[in-house]
Parts: C-alpha cells; structure tokens; sequence
C-alpha cells in the first residue's frame, strides 16, 4: 500500500508596522525560499506586509476554490491555474514567469547512478502525488515517455509536496526521489544522482496570476509586475529557476 508523506503548509509574516496593508501570497512549496526572499524585499519598498502561503500548488488551488482569499497564486504547474481560470476565479489570464529541470536524487553518501535505467534496480521511489503535485506529475509523464511507469508507478511513495520528497529521502524512507533541481539545492543531506534532459524532458512551467477576489489588487498588480523586475529575476537565477520571458 502506498504511503503518504507530507509537510504543513508554511505561513511567513514579515515583521512590519501594524497598520500597514497585507499582500497574500500562495505559491508552490518548491519556490518557498525564493518567494519569501522576493515578497520580503517587495514589502520593505512598499510598506507591505507579505503573507506567504506555501504547499503543493494543486492544494492550493483547492483552497482558493473553496474560498481560501489571496491576492497572488504562483503555481509549479498550467493545470491549477487553468482550473481557476475556467472557475472564473482569476482576475486575468495566467501568465508564464519561470521553468525549472526534473532530477534524481539520492542520500549524499550515495554511489553514482548511471541514468534512468538504474532506477529499475530500487524498491521505493518518492515523488510529489500526480494528482496534486505539478512535480509529481511532471515526474509521472517522464516515466512514462521512458516506458518505466509501468514498472516503478507501483514503486512510487507519493508526497504532499517537493519538499516532502526530499525529506522522505532524508530520511531513509525512500532509495531515490524525483524533484526540481532547484530543490536539490536546499539540502546537504541529499544529491542530485542525474538530471532528467534531453527528448524526454518534460516542459515544466510556473504560471504567475492575480485573482479575481484579491484582497488588494492595486499591490497584487505590482508585485506581479516586481516578479519580472532585475532585483527578482536575479533572485530566481541565483536559486537555480529560469526565467521565462512572458506578459
């Protein structure tokens, strides 16, 4: 029976003056650092407090369909934004603002992995839940346009999110996991084995979108507008995502 590995949703509050007004935030769980590091900055200049929401982006969504009030919704995949946007909860088209690469990982002490076909050789495989996570689904196609899903679906231990997927590694409670490489980067304790590329890599892509409701949609606006500023794109680049040139 497959096991579900998960992590709380996480809530930053920037330490601001009481009276100043709130941006929120939901973005995936894979952009949390970068995320806080970028809304931080946005609220020192503005006098705003940024509230940041992370999780899986297909939970998200969930909350924001079920009235879950944010400003702002960066997701790791087109499929939540689509659903909200066909809900009628955006307030315009998502747009596209960053990509990302797909890799193997495995404890730091870990030999060397000699490509995908070595992935046959182990037991218990984490990635993020096709049905909530984007990474997990990205995870799934790849598999799949390589003729393994077959064999390594039943293998695999769904994750709430990327992050839990690293820890399940960590851990001991998986040989190998698949996720962003840009998450690779925020543990010691894992390593990238190899990276997924060529034909079969999947076309990974983070939506940007204002909602509809948004609680402040003048500050929402321009900080969809600051996510496409140099001081943001170099905190992107520097934390391993690309940028993707959009509207």
């Amino acid at each position: 029976m497959k096991r579900w590995i998960g992590t709380a949703l996480v809530i930053t509050l920037a330490a601001c003056d009481p009276a100043a007004r709130e941006l929120h935030v939901f973005a995936a769980a894979s952009l949390r650092e970068v995320v806080t590091d970028i809304a931080d900055h946005f609220g020192a200049e503005h006098g705003v407090v940024p509230v940041c929401n992370f999780g899986s982006s297909g939970r998200l969504a969930v909350q924001i369909e079920r009235g879950g009030n944010t400003d702002v919704f960066l997701s790791a995949g087109r499929v939540e934004v689509a659903r909200l946007d066909s809900g009628g909860l955006l307030a315009s088209p998502p747009s596209p603002l960053l990509s990302n690469r797909l890799v193997v990982i495995a404890p730091a002490n870990h030999a060397e992995l000699e490509g995908p076909q070595a992935l046959l050789r182990f037991d218990k495989i984490a990635l993020g839940d096709p049905d909530s996570v984007p990474a997990g689904r990205y995870a799934k196609r790849w598999l799949e346009s390589i003729d393994a899903w077959d064999t390594l679906g039943p293998r695999s231990i769904p994750a709430l999110d990327v992050r839990a997927v690293i820890a399940t590694v960590e851990h001991g409670g998986a040989d190998v996991g698949i996720v962003y490489r840009t998450d690779a980067r925020v543990s010691d304790a894992v390593r990238v084995a190899f990276e997924v590329d060529g034909e079969h890599a999947p076309k990974i892509e983070y939506p940007v979108a204002l909602l509809r409701d948004a609680r402040e949609p003048d500050l929402a606006a321009r900080f969809l507008r600051f996510l496409r500023s140099p001081v943001a794109r170099q905190a992107f680049t520097a934390r391993g995502f690309l940028i993707v040139e959009g509207r």
